[in-house]
Parts: C-alpha cells; structure tokens; sequence
C-alpha cells in the first residue's frame, strides 16, 4: 500500500512550487504525497470509487499547485484545509455527473458538506491531533472512537455502525452528533478562556 510523507513542510511545498522549473513537479509531487488520506476520506465519505476518488484527489492537487504558482494561494487558511475543501468540491462534481443519483449519496454529500464547519475538522485538517485528542479523552473513549473513525479515518456511518455495534446507521448517527455536541462545548470553553488569557 502507498505510504505517504508527512515530513515536509508546507512552506517549503509552497515555496518550491513558486520557485517553478523542473523542482516544481518534484514539489507537486510531495504536496500529492503529504495529505494522500484525503483520497481514503473522499472515498469513503463520498461513497465513490478508489479510481474517481484518485482522479478527484489528482484533480484537486494541481488546481492548488495552479494556484500557488499564480501566487493566489494567500495563506488565509492552512494548505491542507484549502486541498482538503477542493477535493470536496471534486468529489461532489463526480457524484453529480452519475445519471441517476441515489439518495443514500445525496446524503453523505451533505454530510460531508457539513463537516467543513465542524471544529473537529477544523482540528483534524490542520494535523493537530495531539491537541484533539486532550479533548476526545473528555468525551469519552467511544466518542472518541467514534468522531476519529468518521472525520479522520473516513468511514461512513454505516461502516461504523457495524465496527462499533449500534443498533443500525440512525443510532449511530444520533451517537455522532452528541459526541460533537459535547466537543464542541469543550472547545468553545477552550476559546472562550483562551481569549480571556489573551486580555
């Protein structure tokens, strides 16, 4: 199985790809390399194929390579949330093209649509897991199984109905949104005396 590299940078990424010639590609290439789970998320979330997850994934690279060799990648957000939100958009652009659309899709669409507001995915997508998990071992060791299964690891809610053994997919969603209910009241606490430290 492809292994990918999380050891450089994203200012070296950034600046390799600007720097053009023939290390662009090389920087690309190591871009394509550092956030690769994505494909495996986009996959499953999605319910798609490995191969239109891998051409959305493709797809979602060199648009953001494109843009940061225009210089109109202005660091607003973090590198893997901006790959992150194009792959989304591919992937939801895959299942549109389909001619007759399930609603079971239509659904983790707008699941995963949901998720780009979600604190967890804001966390997860800026790699500061050491720092979510402090907090998932507050909520629980099986909301903690639970949100990591689904927002890092990618496995849809039935897949985790099944591994976690709830009822059947409604109660383990119904399970899915308490957990983040109560994550997300950690945070907003966490931010809230953060800003106050800050006064």
């Amino acid at each position: 199985m492809f292994k990918p590299s999380s050891t450089y940078q994203d200012e070296a990424i950034i600046t390799g790809i600007q720097a053009g010639g023939a290390m662009r590609e090389q920087w690309i290439t190591r871009l394509y390399e550092k956030y690769f789970r994505f494909l495996y998320q986009g996959k499953s979330k999605h319910n798609i194929t490995e191969e239109e997850a891998k051409d959305a994934y493709s797809d979602a690279v060199i648009a953001v390579s494109e843009q940061i060799a225009a210089n109109k990648f202005r660091g607003d957000s973090k590198l893997s949330t901006y790959l992150y939100r194009i792959f989304y958009y591919k992937c939801v652009d895959i299942i549109r093209q389909r001619p007759t659309l399930r609603k079971v899709e239509l659904q983790e669409a707008e699941e995963f649509e949901l998720l780009e507001a979600d604190p967890l995915d804001q966390v997860i997508q800026e790699e500061q897991l050491a720092e979510l998990e402090t907090y998932l071992d507050k909520i629980g060791a099986k909301c903690k199984e639970l949100l990591l299964d689904w927002g890092y690891w990618g496995y849809n809610m039935s897949e985790i109905a099944e591994r976690m053994g709830f009822k059947d997919n409604k109660s383990a969603i119904s399970q899915k949104h308490k957990c983040m209910q109560k994550l997300k009241t950690l945070l907003s606490k966490h931010m809230i005396q953060s800003h106050s430290g800050n006064k």
